[in-house]
């Protein structure tokens, strides 16, 4: 039964969560009525007569100007509940910090509460809902899978940042002479492979020794969660594809995305802390090594044993969040406010 209730995002690049969503969740969203919407609509949307009950905050978006006018011409008890959610972090701090509510400097200044999303129970949680299975590739990634030339490759996703790591690692692939087939993903892991293949357009798979480049396209997330459970090895970045390479059980690598005053090395730190707790020293020093672009001659024969680690880390999170994930928890914190309100 659809939800009776109206949901609203506004996004600067809509036409991103069309292609990261597909059509089916698309019409799931459609069928419970939640519109997503260019940024720039919301102060056509709203007015003072129309207000919706809960607001969000995320990725540090900030709200449009409309909606901070008329926060600010409101009377204190029709706000609506305002939320922001802060980027996942591993930090100790950030369990203590969850769900506390801003201070109010003056009374244009407008209270919300603070969301942290994270990998303890203590935290806001993550997005679960990891339902692929092991089986025929999907349509939109079966003729690339037809491309593998070498029937006991290890296979490798490659979905991060590029930056000055990429080259060096596709470098010591190719040295390890083992038959290795790498998928690149679209947008800066392409134009990196591009630049390390020393060619002008990279359209189509490319061979140097026993390692095989194939650029893939921009996937629906149900199609990466294909991708990412088929493959020996997953890079992946940011926030999204790191959660769903967790629940998918298999070795990965992390770019995190780089900030001012290495803020992202403390985070990056905080994780692997948590990851590896109660773990074995020396497939402790392996992982670190592999997650910190170390040699890959150094931890790529141990890639088993560190998929054992991965399976104990996805069964870690299923218990948490497989039932009660960020989604739910959301919803549930959301209606407790709105009771005390």
């Amino acid at each position: 039964m659809p939800s009776r209730d109206l949901y609203r995002v506004f996004c600067d690049q809509p036409e991103i969560i069309y292609q990261l969503a597909g059509t089916k969740a698309l019409e799931r969203a459609h069928h419970n009525n939640l519109q997503i919407l260019p940024w720039s609509s919301a102060a056509h949307l709203m007015s003072l007569d129309e207000f919706p009950d809960v607001i969000l905050e995320t990725f540090s978006c900030g709200l449009p100007e409309i909606y901070q006018q008329q926060l600010q011409h409101r009377n204190r008890d029709q706000l609506p509940l305002l939320i922001n959610i802060e980027y996942l972090s591993a930090e100790a701090w950030t369990n203590s910090h969850h769900g506390l509510r801003s201070l109010s400097a003056s009374a244009q200044d407008i209270s919300r509460y603070f969301y942290f999303p994270g990998l303890t129970p203590q935290s806001g949680g993550v997005l679960a809902g990891f339902e692929a299975k092991l089986t025929h590739p999907p349509d939109t990634l079966k003729p690339f899978w037809e491309q593998i030339q070498h029937p006991a490759t290890q296979k490798i996703s490659i979905f991060n940042y590029a930056g000055d790591t990429l080259a060096p690692f596709l470098s010591q692939l190719q040295t390890l002479q083992k038959p290795i087939t790498c998928f690149i993903c679209a947008g800066l892991p392409t134009k990196g492979t591009r630049d390390w293949l020393e060619i002008s357009e990279f359209c189509s798979p490319q061979q140097r020794d026993y390692l095989q480049l194939i650029p893939i396209p921009f996937i629906p997330q149900e199609d990466y969660d294909w991708l990412l459970l088929a493959c020996d090895l997953n890079w992946v970045r940011g926030e999204d594809s790191f959660v769903r390479a967790q629940f998918a059980g298999k070795p990965f690598i992390w770019d995190i995305y780089p900030q001012t005053e290495l803020v992202h090395q403390k985070k990056m730190a905080a994780f692997l802390d948590i990851y590896w707790q109660n773990s074995p020293k020396e497939l402790q020093t392996l992982g670190r090594l592999a997650m910190q672009n170390g040699p890959v001659s150094a931890w790529w024969n141990s890639l088993d044993r560190l998929k054992e680690h991965t399976i104990a880390w996805q069964s870690v999170l299923q218990k948490n969040f497989q039932k009660d994930d960020l989604a739910d928890r959301l919803r549930t914190f959301m209606n407790q406010k709105l009771k005390q309100s």
